[in-house]
C-alpha cells in the first residue's frame, strides 16, 4: 500500500540487475535461490526470488539446528529488512526465535512471561504469534535504523496480544496503514509502540476532563494543536499510503489486541489546506458496503475486515480516512433510564490514514 520505499511483492523494478537475474517461468527453484542469496538484487527482486525459492528454503531452515545456522544459510534475514522476511514464515522460525530470544533478554520478568509464551505457541491464534513475531525481531536481529525496542514494550505489547484476555481494549487500522503505524511497513517513519492506544487520552480524560471530547484522530482533546496523529503533527506527515477509483468499496483491515465489544464506523475528510491539521467537522460518515454505517463488534473478533463505499462522483489529491471505535463493555445508563453494559460513556479509538481518490 505504501508507495516509496516500501517492499513490494507483485511489482518489480525495471533495472538493468534485473534483466541480468530475472528467469523465465518454469525454471528451476534453485536458480531463484541462487539469485536471492548472492545477487546483487534490488528490493523488489529479492522479494521476487523470495517468494518463488519458498519451499527449498523453508525445507533448508527446517534442517538448521538453531538460528545461527539459519543466518549463515540465508544471510538476508540480518540485513536491515530481515525482520520482514522472517514475518512471512513464523511458524517455521519459531522454535528457533524463542532461545535465541531468552538468551537475549536478563529481565526475570520478562523470562517469565516468554517461558509462558513458549508453553503457549500450541494455542496461541495467528494474531497472537504474529503480534509477538512483531516485537522480537528488533530484539534478536542486528540494530539498525529501526530502534531496538525496550524490553517493556515488548513485555507490554505482548500481554495484551497474546496472554491477558481481561484488559483494556485496543486496536488501530492497518490497511490502510493508519499514520501511526507506518513504523511497521516502512521503518524510515517516526516509531509509536503504542499506536494501539489513539484513545483520546484514555477513558477518564476523555470522559472526566475533556466532556467526551477527543481528537480528530484519536489524540487527547487537550493536547497542543496538532496533535501528534493529526496532520503536521509528528505521525501525521502527508504520507499518502493508498488511491482508490472513486465509488469504490475499499477493504480496510482493523487489529484489535483487545476486543471489548462495541461498533466500528468509519469516515472521509477532504484536506483542503494540507498545511493545518483535520477537524472533527471536515469528517463525513460512510457506509459499509450493504448500506450499514456501523459494523457490530463480534466477541471473537480480532482481525477484522470491513468494506467500506467510497462516494461517487468525488475526488481528492488528499483525504484522511478515519476508523471511529466506540468500546462497548463499560456499564453505563441507557435512554430508558435502565442500566447496561454498553450504555453510557465508552472507550473511543480512532485511526486516521491519508489516502487520494481519484
Amino acid at each position: 500500500m505504501i508507495k516509496n520505499n516500501t517492499i513490494s511483492e507483485n511489482t518489480l523494478v525495471k533495472t538493468n540487475q534485473e534483466k541480468a537475474t530475472n528467469f523465465n517461468t518454469g525454471e528451476e527453484e534453485i536458480e531463484y535461490v541462487r539469485a536471492f542469496k548472492y545477487d546483487n538484487l534490488t528490493i523488489e527482486e529479492i522479494i521476487s526470488h523470495y517468494n518463488k525459492c519458498r519451499d527449498t528454503r523453508l525445507s533448508q531452515i527446517k534442517a538448521c539446528q538453531d538460528m545461527k545456522e539459519v543466518y549463515a544459510s540465508w544471510p538476508h534475514y540480518k540485513q536491515s529488512y530481515g525482520y520482514k522476511l522472517i514475518y512471512k514464515e513464523f511458524d517455521t522460525f519459531f522454535e528457533k526465535l524463542l532461545p535465541v530470544l531468552q538468551e537475549k533478554i536478563i529481565d526475570l520478568e520478562s523470562i517469565k512471561l516468554f517461558t509462558q509464551l513458549d508453553v503457549q505457541r500450541n494455542s496461541l491464534t495467528e494474531d497472537g504469534r504474529n503480534a509477538g513475531l512483531l516485537y522480537l525481531l528488533p530484539i534478536i536481529l542486528p540494530p539498525t535504523t529501526r530502534s531496538v525496542v525496550k524490553v517493556s514494550n515488548a513485555v507490554s505489547f505482548l500481554i495484551f496480544c497474546v496472554l491477558v484476555k481481561n484488559s483494556d481494549g485496543h486496536g488501530m487500522m492497518l490497511d490502510p496503514p493508519n499514520r501511526s503505524s507506518l513504523w511497521r511497513f516502512n521503518n524510515s517513519f517516526p516509531i509509536n509502540y503504542n499506536d494501539n492506544q489513539n484513545f483520546c487520552g484514555g477513558f477518564g480524560v476523555q470522559w472526566y476532563v475533556h466532556n467526551g471530547k477527543c481528537g480528530a484522530c484519536g489524540d487527547n482533546y487537550g493536547d497542543s494543536v496538532p496533535r501528534m496523529n493529526e496532520n503536521t503533527g509528528i505521525y501525521g506527515l502527508g504520507y499518502i499510503v493508498a488511491a482508490y477509483p472513486a465509488g469504490s468499496a475499499v477493504k480496510v483491515h482493523v487489529r484489535l489486541t483487545a476486543n471489548h465489544k462495541g461498533s466500528f464506523s468509519y469516515s472521509l475528510c477532504e484536506l483542503n489546506d494540507i498545511t493545518k491539521p483535520e477537524n472533527d467537522s471536515c469528517f463525513k460518515e460512510l457506509s459499509l458496503q450493504g448500506g450499514s454505517e456501523y459494523y457490530q463488534v463480534n466477541p471473537r473478533d480480532y482481525d477484522v475486515f470491513n468494506v467500506v463505499q467510497l462516494p461517487e462522483n468525488f475526488t481528492c489529491s488528499h483525504c484522511v480516512l478515519r476508523w471511529h471505535y466506540r468500546t462497548g463493555n463499560s456499564w453505563g445508563n441507557c435512554p430508558n433510564g435502565e442500566g447496561a453494559v454498553g450504555c453510557g460513556p465508552q472507550e473511543t479509538f480512532r485511526s486516521c490514514s491519508d489516502i487520494a481518490i481519484y
